[in-house]
């Protein structure tokens, strides 16, 4: 387990969004962050220099910069020097300033420095596209300006000037960021040039990461080929090491390529003012994008294989059903159909078996037929297989229009609910149908009237559910959904009853499970009163005081059924 950092400052706050942010999600993942941390940097001390800090400490409310160890890989932050106190600051006997002077201006007065400085000079002065060659002379770009820079060497061509900074050890980023931003702002292109630079990331400076993570990727160098180069050339050449970006394996590979380039050979941003050999950003931009997208590719193809694979794993089990009209594995060990859920499943799979189109004939056969009764209820139970119910036709009429004619009331009342099941929806051609079933004058004596009325009913309520699901459970309880519309038709459906006083006589002896929601049908229906008024022997009335005596326990499984079909209870 990796030793926890312990930080001074802890949380900083944005000025702009007014965010707290935690130090520990700042820099999380620092190896794979990097690029991002040390942008981070540059921002922050980018907008300190500007005096427009965005993050700052929340306790003394002041800015705030990111330092770290390079070869640990940890990242803290510090307020800056000549800050005011704060009750976290840990103060250091030099300022900043002094840090930076002693350290900055020490390595300028070394040999190395003049050296590679006077080469620089030399070769650039060998150059003809070269107009003239300074070596650390003063630059301001107006005579009133009290800001000034002394580059190492600034050479001046037609079009453009080009300051070169040495840079032999460590330097504090303000001073990168400074120099950046006030040539920058001039118009004058900035190229830092370091001794030498290796390829190992743990050996890199924190310098030479501000420089190249912010200039492409790019790091110039003036080492000893460099200089060998300049001489068999008789003109500046550095050597450029960037990086190149490929994929490989669903990742971003890195690795640092070097080439000789000559000044001339560079790429100048005049927008930006900025210059640079090779763009690794927009390499790495380019191969990230076509990463995401062969990625996406990959996920759809991948994803297109096992949508394929479950769909005919479920077709075969459907075909084998199909074909002994029994589970070929009981439910309980395996149910293809049940894996069938994305829409891409369902429609690879539907386009093969056909139910919703081509092969529509085969579900309105077996509803005509009686045949394969069991395949029959697993295609109309399970909503993953599409059945075009509206076009599906027996002997020219449609399946509705054929199942509530048929002979049998048996197969009336087991297939009906199928048709229902699977979500059919009434036509406008079918409510005429409907509604010639029922004829309130009929007298309900032959079996014929009131196997009419009984269809009616069924369909009524059948057509009354909000879930389809339900559909299925209706016959359960087809006794008291017909009592209950007895009562709000006013009229005996699905019994022999002369009158309704005996259906409620009848329901509250044997049904007493539902006597309390039958009792509130007849309030509901203005039943109650009518009914006790015509309760000449009082029977009817000493079986209601019995029933609310005994209160038996009522039956609510079906309460969702009962209030979609009749909303009034």
């Amino acid at each position: 387990m990796a030793k926890e950092i312990k930080r001074t400052i802890e949380t900083i706050l944005n000025l702009q969004t007014g965010e707290v942010l935690d130090v520990k999600d700042i820099f999380r993942n620092p190896l794979i962050r990097e690029a991002e941390i040390f942008k981070l940097r540059s921002q922050i001390q980018e907008q300190v220099h500007k005096k427009r800090a965005v993050y700052i400490c929340i306790f003394c409310k002041q800015s705030i910069g990111i330092r770290g160890h390079i070869n640990r890989k940890d990242y803290y932050l510090t307020h800056t020097f000549r800050s005011d106190d704060c009750i976290i600051k840990t103060n250091h006997h030099l300022t900043e300033e002094q840090i930076r002077c002693v350290k900055y201006n020490g390595e300028k007065e070394s040999d190395l420095h003049n050296h590679l400085k006077n080469q620089i000079a030399h070769y650039l002065e060998l150059d003809d596209k070269i107009i003239a060659v300074h070596t650390e002379k003063v630059f301001k770009d107006l005579a009133i300006s009290k800001e000034w820079k002394k580059p190492d060497v600034m050479a001046e061509l037609a079009d453009k000037k080009i300051a070169f900074e040495l840079q032999l050890s460590t330097t504090f980023l303000s001073v990168i960021v400074g120099r950046t931003i006030f040539y920058r702002d001039r118009g004058i292109f900035l190229i830092w040039i370091f001794p030498n630079f290796s390829l190992d990331s743990h050996l890199q400076q924190f310098t030479q990461k501000d420089v190249y993570y912010n200039n492409s990727f790019n790091v110039y160098v003036f080492d000893e080929d460099a200089q060998q180069n300049s001489k068999n050339e008789n003109r500046l050449v550095l050597k450029c090491y960037y990086k190149c970006f490929t994929i490989k394996n669903n990742n971003i590979q890195e690795k640092w390529v070097s080439a000789f380039i000559g000044i001339d050979e560079m790429n100048y941003d005049t927008e930006k003012m900025e210059l640079f050999f090779y763009d690794s950003i927009k390499e790495k931009e380019i191969l990230t994008k076509l990463l995401a997208e062969q990625i996406d590719e990959q996920i759809i193809l991948d994803q297109e294989k096992a949508a394929t694979y479950k769909a005919y794993h479920a077709l075969k089990y459907l075909r084998e059903f199909y074909r002994n009209d029994v589970e070929p594995i009981p439910r309980s060990v395996e149910f293809p159909l049940q894996h069938i859920d994305t829409a891409r499943e369902i429609e690879i799979f539907n386009k093969e078996i056909g139910f919703n189109g081509n092969k529509i004939n085969v579900i309105s056969n077996l509803f005509q037929s009686g045949t394969k009764p069991n395949f029959l209820q697993l295609v109309c139970e399970q909503d993953n297989i599409l059945v075009d119910t509206k076009n599906m036709m027996v002997d020219g009429k449609s399946l509705f229009q054929y199942l509530i004619y048929m002979e049998s009331q048996w197969d009336f009342y087991k297939k009906i609910p199928l048709l229902f099941r699977k979500g059919y929806k009434l036509s406008d051609v079918d409510y005429d149908y409907f509604h010639n079933l029922y004829d309130k004058n009929y007298f309900n004596t032959t079996e014929s009237e009131r196997e009419a009325i009984e269809r009616w009913a069924f369909i009524y309520c059948l057509n009354s559910l909000w879930h389809k699901e339900d559909a299925l459970s209706l016959i359960h309880i087809k006794k008291i959904l017909f009592a209950l519309l007895s009562l709000k038709k006013d009229l005996s459906i699905g019994n022999k009853f002369t009158n309704l006083k005996q259906l409620t006589m009848n329901i509250l002896t044997y049904n007493s499970d539902f006597g309390k929601l039958y009792i509130n049908a007849l309030k509901k229906f203005d039943q109650y009163d009518r009914q006790l008024l015509d309760d000449k022997s009082g029977k009817l009335k000493i079986r209601i005081d019995e029933f609310f005596i005994s209160e038996p326990l009522q039956n609510r499984q079906f309460d969702r059924i009962i209030f979609e079909i009749f909303p009034e209870l």
